[in-house]
């Protein structure tokens, strides 16, 4: 009998564990989309880059870019590339984890949101392959600019 109690009240304890467990699990999933708003919102943060310093002079190629991507780009990108609400800063795109070729496809074919929270990027109409080298041109020269081991110029 006393066997019995012991192995009703070790039953009890455990189911009562389980289901502590359980609700403390739902109340976290539960909570789980209320987090997404702050996951936008650290996105957006780390997207921008507030301080972006621009060259004084820019070659004439680099004026059509820099021309070619305020009309197109600037309403999202932000005219010194420092990102907006709409769309994240280009000046932590390096060339290592994104090519020129993704720049380019970026900008022919769209690209679907994957590590930001601003939505897909739809593609650019109307750029020339020209246009768009020009752009990419110009957004490695305000790069390299902002970059910590350039040459003061």
């Amino acid at each position: 009998m006393a066997r019995l109690r012991a192995f009703n009240r070790a039953t009890e304890t455990t189911i009562r564990l389980f289901l502590m467990l359980a609700v403390a699990t739902t109340l976290l999933i539960g909570s789980m989309p209320a987090l997404y708003p702050l996951r936008a919102i650290a996105h957006e943060n780390h997207d921008r880059t507030p301080d972006v310093r621009m060259p004084l002079m820019l070659s004439p190629e680099l004026s059509h870019g820099q021309k070619t991507f305020n009309a197109n780009c600037a309403s999202c990108h932000g005219k010194q590339l420092e990102g907006s609400k709409k769309g994240p800063s280009l000046i932590p795109y390096d060339r290592v984890h994104h090519p020129d070729g993704a720049f380019a496809t970026a900008m022919k074919s769209g690209v679907k949101q994957h590590h930001w929270a601003f939505g897909d990027m739809p593609p650019v109409a109307k750029l020339t392959d020209h246009d768009i080298q020009a752009i990419i041109n110009y957004v490695r020269e305000v790069q390299d600019f902002n970059t910590d081991n350039e040459i003061d110029r």
